[in-house]
């Protein structure tokens, strides 16, 4: 990179902190434009740096588009309120309400409300144990645009379902105004609280070494889920050395075919299931072949619905994300990755023999 732009780029930031410090109370920064005549460096540098600024807690960007000191964010969305747009409600699993009552919280505690818009064909199930059909990216553009057009006005910021294609978020007009999508990484451009996944998958591989498993089977229990494929993702990233195979779990017959391959094995295999009601499905047929966690455990990777039963599942605090996702829109908190916790069921067992 040549020296002199890098040069000119560093004394902005230099002199764009300082404008910043010097703020009054409740004073925006001057236009674009303004601030790259007085700063001697293009408009788009100065774009930049704001958004760098603004991720980094330094600056805060109102719903108006105008930026100020971080420390007018709070003052300035005082009683504005977040809107959810996502799946219907009769959709939502307990991860779902538990996140949603996180986020509820907050505004709350704002001083405003959590708005919900729901999407019939975001995602289309006749019941948890069927298969889901979620919109294609392709379709999503023209829903999002319908859906916004139904926004109140006066809004904080946007909260969306992780089922939504960040491409087709980036595509579409929205307002401007913070815009955050659910359990996607933070260092996407929408994310900003999720699963540490990587972490979910270490403590389920660690769980099952300590009770002497020694193959693997990954169940994809659906396609089009972006958080489910980040999970198969991590868990074979983190497996590495060890035999994993990677099955089906779409419906009853592709479960049943599933664990006749896992009885017919030599060794004793562990079922890793990142979806609470395909473990569930899966844990019934393995107790109506009365088959024991001795010859096939089961772990879910994604406690939530199942939290209360007798599965070995991975937890994460779901209403602790919601929290966190409204206050890196209202309060300019910095993403938030959750820590996992393993919970020891009736699905895993040591062996006796060993």
């Amino acid at each position: 990179m040549p020296k002199k732009p890098t040069a000119f780029t560093q004394k902005a930031v230099s002199d764009l902190t300082t404008l910043i410090s010097k703020l009054k109370p409740h004073e925006p920064l001057p236009p674009l434009r303004t601030l790259a005549r007085r700063l001697e460096v293009h408009a788009s540098t100065v774009c930049r740096l704001l958004k760098d600024f603004a991720d980094e807690g330094k600056a805060w960007r109102s719903p108006s588009g105008r930026y100020f000191a971080a420390t007018e964010r709070g003052a300035g969305l005082r009683g504005l309120s977040l809107c959810f747009i996502g799946r219907e409600m009769h959709h939502w699993s307990q991860l779902y309400q538990e996140l949603l009552e996180g986020i509820s919280e907050v505004c709350s505690a704002n001083e405003g409300n959590l708005v919900l818009v729901s999407s019939p064909r975001l995602l289309s199930q006749s019941s948890p144990a069927e298969v889901r059909s979620i919109l294609p990216p392709r379709s999503q553009g023209a829903e999002i645009q319908r859906l916004i057009e139904r926004l109140p006005q006066g809004l904080a910021g946007l909260v969306f379902d992780h089922l939504w294609d960040e491409n087709a978020l980036a595509l579409a007009s929205l307002p401007r105004m913070e815009t955050r999508a659910l359990l996607l990484p933070p260092t996407g451009k929408l994310g900003c609280a999720s699963p540490n996944y990587d972490q979910g998958a270490e403590l389920a591989l660690a769980h099952a070494q300590h009770c002497g498993y020694t193959e693997l089977v990954a169940v994809r229990p659906f396609t089009g889920d972006p958080s489910i494929d980040a999970i198969i993702k991590s868990f074979t990233t983190v497996a590495r050395s060890w035999p994993v195979r990677i099955a089906t779990g779409q419906n009853s017959k592709a479960i049943r075919a599933m664990i006749r391959a896992a009885s017919r094995a030599k060794n004793r295999v562990c079922i890793i299931c990142p979806e609470d009601n395909t473990a569930l499905s899966i844990a019934h047929v393995l107790s109506q072949r009365n088959i024991s966690p001795e010859k096939i455990g089961l772990i879910s990777l994604q406690g939530t619905g199942a939290a209360g039963l007798p599965l070995t599942h991975i937890r994460y605090d779901y209403r602790r994300l919601g929290r966190a996702t409204a206050a890196t829109i209202l309060h300019g908190r910095k993403p938030w990755i959750a820590p996992a916790v393993i919970l020891p069921g009736k699905t895993t067992r040591r062996s006796t023999s060993a």
